[in-house]
């Protein structure tokens, strides 16, 4: 598409694309004054409470609200933070509070709990279903293997797009995430069931192999239920993913481990990995031996290592002792041998006369709330193991639990403010989060990405004066409305911003085409020549989003260069695109491409111009009507022996809105975009120039003007042609000359 008529648009009012030498650069301008937030959001009383669940993965966190509402934020890698693109949040400023978007995974669902891991998250839902997004292997909803791309990272990819985990085929009661895989607690029968999903490296999933599961459809339906031992009938209370192992808890207090078993971490009293063979599972799973007369009452599993708080209150933790992870005040691993179980299993010394209530381990640190049994004083929280950037809250970056005298009373509770404690507690790589008892949010460590949400990528809690009341709160804002329309609002001579969105190479951003997303927000494609890729680019949620829409040079019989791009946004967000290009000995071809169910579809061949040399397509462009009927319109040349030769002509191919609404468009056995169906339209008169333009007027009619010229004409004339459902109206004769060329053309209009 080259010009498309709009209504006005407000705050992302200019968008001027720069074809720089080495870079595509967008300047955007852009209001952030006082009147963006709208009166309600000037208050000074903006209600940074009622957070209800506090859970973080490896480098990002979520908060689920007391409305059931969630919002998360820190790396935003794969798409993991359900914002539609891959950039950070919360490591600088306008990114929390009001800035930070609700996350949509599909209308009228809200979060019963969430999970985080390293490159992707999950969320059980109200319906009892789980969806996850961010990286295609560990999502278990058959979105693709490793290595096939991500869900969530990019335009139109979260909401309804986001898949159920096995398709929706059963009902789950409690979720956990670790590193790279997930699990839930299903109830369909009497008894309770676990079905695990994503990475397998080590038999984490306990299905008595290494094979992933969950990539691709129908993994979960019937392969990836977890065989645990009947136990006469106990129930599952909780089940833990850690970084390469997996732990359960039954009803009775006891519990068991399998996958990765490198430092004794699933306490069975060898370093030999469980699950990954058969005859593992089942009634031969081992179930970790507990001090005497003891059981547990809750469980995590982290980084190499599983705690386990006991029915007495105390905590009995085993694994990789690095950096006194353990408590033991020294480094060892305990839980590869039968002497480190039983009644001489690690008991972690955190203070006399206190019982934990709470733990949890992260990725080379734990933290756990204490209870002293006195109803007049407040809970407390300890942290200890790791403690580089401030992780452990205690005003520097030493480790603790590694040395002598650094446990029990040497320990010191975490200053989290006066008149405030923790209630929850989350830890990740290096951080940590703390929901207090006024229901806001705490968190301390390495910024990072932005993973503690305080507005930057430093650490925070490593030197003296950081926590306590300097520690600031993060802020979310649940109760309140998000800026989730930060296109729509007045730009009132704010300066040009200028943003990089692609400088791959030299040739990146030469071939260009711009629309308004239904939000009015600004959106673009463009071609990647040196590596023959057309990209799509959207500013949504605040920020860019550039994904790939297809590398031409994987096609075969197809092109060694893009001549020409075009885009469109049809009515309901849909974006719709199409691109020709070819080779010299081939000719040319002009392809369709949409996102079906957050993928781009494969380019759906329109048509096809044989010959040699500069013969293809040698222009085009995509329009949607008033009644989102898509339009496709090329102009066409052939060179033969020396010589232009019929035709050289304007063609257009239409499919319908009913046809998009059932993703017919791409699939041309299906009524879409085919070589082989008959055109919509013909001008038979045009010229072999690059020179076109189309536009929808406000009354939904396409115009469409080209240059038409005589055989070896270095000149023409420019014409203007309505085309509608029936087809082209008589060209009109606009007056004035341009140049034959099939270079970058000069051709506008609006």
């Amino acid at each position: 598409m080259r010009a498309q008529a709009r209504s006005s648009f407000r705050a992302l009012s200019l968008i001027i694309l720069m074809l720089a030498s080495t870079q595509l650069l967008l300047l955007t301008s852009r209001d952030h004054s006082p009147k963006e937030l709208g009166p309600e959001a000037q208050r000074f009383d903006i209600d940074n409470s009622q957070v209800a669940i506090i859970e973080v993965g490896y480098d990002h966190s979520c908060v689920i609200g007391t409305a059931n509402q969630m919002k998360c934020w820190g790396d935003g890698g794969d798409g993991k933070t359900g914002h539609e693109n891959t950039e950070d949040y919360g490591d600088d400023a306008q990114e929390m509070g009001q800035y930070l978007m609700f996350t949509d995974v599909g209308e009228g669902l809200t979060f019963t709990e969430v999970g985080a891991g390293k490159d992707f998250t999950c969320a059980l839902l109200s319906d009892s279903n789980v969806k996850c997004w961010g990286n295609n292997a560990h999502l278990g909803s058959g979105s693709g293997a490793q290595g096939s791309g991500a869900r969530g990272d990019g335009y139109r990819e979260m909401g309804a797009g986001v898949q159920a985990v096995g398709n929706g085929s059963w009902n789950a009661q409690s979720i956990s995430v670790g590193y790279e895989h997930a699990c839930a607690i299903v109830n369909e029968t009497s008894l309770d069931s676990l079905y695990c999903w994503g990475s397998n490296d080590y038999g984490q999933l306990g299905l008595g192999n290494t094979f992933s599961r969950g990539g691709v459809d129908a993994d979960l339906e019937s392969h990836s239920l977890v065989d645990l031992p009947e136990r006469g009938g106990a129930g599952l209370t909780q089940v833990s993913a850690g970084m390469h192992h997996t732990c359960v808890l039954w009803d009775d207090g006891e519990m068991a481990c399998w996958g990765r078993n490198q430092w004794g971490q699933l306490g069975v009293g060898s370093t030999e990995t469980i699950g990954d063979e058969a005859s593992e599972m089942g009634e031969d799973l081992v179930i970790v031996d507990l001090p005497t007369s003891r059981t547990a009452s809750a469980i995590s599993a982290g980084e190499d290592m599983t705690c386990a708080i006991l029915d007495n209150g105390d905590l009995a933790c085993w694994g990789w002792g690095e950096s006194g992870r353990l408590g033991t005040e020294n480094e060892g691993s305990l839980g590869g041998s039968l002497s480190d179980l039983g009644d001489n299993l690690n008991i972690v010394d955190l203070g006399t006369g206190l019982s934990v209530e709470k733990v949890s381990v992260g990725y080379g640190s734990s933290c756990a709330i204490l209870d002293d049994g006195s109803p007049s004083t407040s809970d407390t929280l300890k942290c200890w193991g790791k403690g580089s950037d401030g992780a452990l809250g205690l005003g520097d970056a030493d480790s603790m639990g590694d040395g002598q005298w650094e446990m029990g009373a040497f320990l010191p509770s975490v200053n989290l403010g006066s008149e405030v404690h923790a209630t929850s507690v989350s830890v990740g790589d290096a951080f940590a989060c703390a929901l207090l008892n006024n229901s806001m949010v705490k968190c301390w460590g390495t910024g990072m990405d932005g993973r503690t949400g305080l507005g930057k990528s430093g650490a925070t809690g490593d030197e003296s004066g950081e926590m306590g009341d300097n520690l600031d709160y993060v802020e979310l804002y649940l109760p309140e409305e998000t800026l989730d329309q930060p296109c729509d609002d007045p730009a009132e001579g704010s300066p040009l911003e200028q943003t990089t969105l692609d400088s791959t190479n030299s040739n990146t951003g030469n071939k260009t085409s711009t629309a308004m997303t239904s939000g009015e927000c600004g959106a673009v494609v463009y071609v990647d020549e040196d590596n023959v890729i057309v990209k799509f680019a959207v500013f949504t949620k605040g920020k860019w989003s550039t994904e790939v829409v297809t590398d031409f040079s994987g096609v075969a019989y197809c092109c060694s260069r893009v001549d020409d791009v075009s885009l469109a946004i049809g009515p309901d967000g849909s974006p719709h695109i199409v691109a020709s290009g070819g080779t010299a000995a081939t000719g040319g071809s002009a392809y369709y491409f949409t996102k079906k169910d957050g993928i781009w579809t494969i380019g759906e061949l329109i048509v096809s111009e044989s010959g040699s040399d500069e013969a293809g397509i040698a222009a085009i462009a995509v329009e949607v009507d008033q009644i989102g009927d898509i339009y496709v319109i090329t102009q066409e040349a052939s060179y033969n022996y020396g010589a232009w030769a019929d035709p050289r002509k304007i063609t257009a191919w239409r499919c319908t809105a009913a046809g998009h609404v059932n993703n017919s468009c791409s699939d041309h056995f299906d009524g879409g975009f085919p070589a082989s169906n008959s055109p919509t339209g013909t001008v038979s008169q045009a010229s072999h120039s690059a020179a076109l333009r189309t536009d929808v007027g406000l009354d939904g009619t396409i115009y469409v003007a080209y240059h038409e010229s005589e055989w070896y004409a270095e000149s023409g004339s420019v014409k203007v042609v309505e085309l509608g459902s029936t087809g082209f109206g008589t060209p009109m004769d606009v007056g004035g000359t341009i140049n034959s060329t099939t270079a970058n053309s000069s051709l506008g209009m609006s």
